[in-house]
């Protein structure tokens, strides 16, 4: 009532009966913005008074709304609470990301990825120091595994390869993240337990080219977007929850395109593995910093420009000139003996 949205169904006779896909619209709108856990005074309901957060005035009738007063709580209360903390079962996926001169991004994305994941692997090269020093930070919360088979074959950046060793090492009962290590997550994202193990979720991205940007993005907890360029509908590799489980990836091996020249393919490898119904955007929007694509690994800052590595190295995705057979078997062989940096 207090955000005026008609999507309730009829009180009919058996209305209870019912299939859960009926109700995913009120799911999908209604769950994400819940507030019956937050950690707040209740009204009675006689009063007809809804406490409103900043981040859904927007769309409230200001006649039945009240907005939150944050004064009335510690900081504590209100900044470091998390819908997922409060909900059944508290699962958490683990994240994988690679960050290879993304140190500059990596240090402002881990703080708000990390309270959203049970561990995050961050796969770099031996020679990235800085994003070492920076997962250094965060010992009981960040996997770091470095190797050399970015460049393996004479690749320009295989960052396929990177991953799929990433993917070799989570926990396979377990719901995992694939990040860029330029994405920023909202504080709603990851509702696991309404998720279908077999389908891949994705989401929208709101550009940030600025640090000016960033700060007036995440004063709301969801982060407010205007003014920013929004990349949708894209099943991209900067976003990609599934369950290790799910029935198109019981029975081949690599997941991840492992056999290209840089960086640019290798997530769509992954991503066809689920038909397109299978496909779901998630109601959120997360924070990319810096220029919209970088697919040979070197950045700088915290807001990379576009790359200066030669177009013919850039726009050269074919895959490499060697079996995909022998590049698994390299990843298989440095499975036997990870070289962990940061581990718990």
């Amino acid at each position: 009532m207090a955000l005026n949205l008609n999507i309730g169904l009829p009180i009919e006779p058996g209305w209870w009966k019912r299939p859960l896909s009926d109700f995913q619209k009120q799911i999908d709108v209604l769950c994400q913005r819940c507030g019956s856990c937050v950690p707040m005074l209740r009204r009675r309901d006689a009063d007809h008074i809804y406490d409103i957060s900043p981040s859904n005035l927007d769309i409230a009738v200001p006649s039945r709304s009240r907005l939150f007063d944050r004064k009335s709580y510690s900081p504590e209360n209100i900044l470091n609470w998390f819908p997922c903390n409060y909900r059944i079962g508290n699962e958490k996926p683990w994240g994988i990301t690679v960050s290879v001169g993304y140190s500059g991004c990596l240090e402002r994305t881990l703080p708000f990825n990390l309270r959203h994941l049970e561990r995050m692997i961050v796969v770099t090269s031996p020679a990235d120091e800085k994003t070492k020093a920076v997962c250094s930070k965060y010992p009981n919360d960040v996997i770091v595994v470095e190797t050399d088979l970015f460049y393996k074959f004479g690749a320009v950046f295989n960052k396929g390869a990177g991953m799929e060793m990433a993917l070799w090492m989570i926990p396979k009962d377990k719901w995992c993240l694939i990040l860029d290590a330029d994405i920023c997550l909202p504080c709603d994202v990851c509702q696991l337990e309404w998720m279908d193990r077999n389908k891949l979720y994705g989401a929208s991205r709101a550009l940030v080219a600025t640090e000016e940007q960033l700060q007036k993005a995440t004063r709301r907890r969801n982060f407010d977007v205007t003014g920013l360029e929004v990349i949708s509908s894209e099943m991209v590799g900067a976003f990609q929850l599934f369950h290790p489980q799910a029935d198109v990836l019981q029975s081949n091996r690599p997941w991840y395109g492992i056999n290209y020249n840089n960086a640019s393919m290798c997530d769509n490898a992954f991503t066809v593995k689920w038909p397109t119904d299978r496909h779901v955007m998630l109601p959120v929007m997360v924070l990319h910093l810096g220029h919209q694509y970088n697919w040979v690994g070197a950045a700088e800052g915290t807001f990379p420009r576009p790359d200066t590595t030669p177009k013919s190295a850039v726009n050269s995705c074919d895959p490499l000139p060697i079996p995909v057979e022998q590049i698994q078997q390299a990843i298989m062989d440095e499975l036997k003996t990870p070289k962990i940096v940061v581990s718990v």
